[in-house]
């Protein structure tokens, strides 16, 4: 493990964000999952872009807990299955932006003066 590596950390925060990305871009509108992944890319500047490994696995578990609900949508020959916010998904993903709202605003306290300052390493 390379944690020197800022795509090292870049990944972790990624995977910690992807969840309450889907919800965000899913409420703009409802969405298949290749759409899923470019919106959210987009929508970070590709700070965070997750794979279809990431993104079908975390659909299929709001869709488990109500918070999605998915139709197939046919164009021409190809099928999709499209995504859609359910009520309960709406108050998951308030509660969701409620959390990083508050535990950003206290994180952005905490690494900023590691990024603006020399920190002493070593006793």
């Amino acid at each position: 493990m390379d944690y020197v590596n800022r795509g090292y950390w870049n990944a972790v925060m990624s995977a910690s964000l992807c969840k309450f990305l889907i919800l965000r871009v899913i409420s703009e509108r409802p969405r298949h999952g290749y759409g899923i992944v470019w919106r959210v890319a987009e929508l970070t500047k590709h700070l965070c872009a997750p794979t279809q490994g990431a993104v079908y696995p975390a659909l299929r578990d709001f869709e488990k807990a109500g918070c999605v609900a998915s139709r197939i949508e046919r164009r021409g020959r190809r099928e999709r299955k499209v995504y859609r916010l359910t009520a309960r998904g709406r108050e998951a993903l308030q509660a969701a932006a409620e959390v990083w709202h508050h535990g950003l605003q206290r994180l952005r306290t905490i690494v900023r003066p590691a990024v603006t300052s020399r920190m002493k390493v070593g006793p």
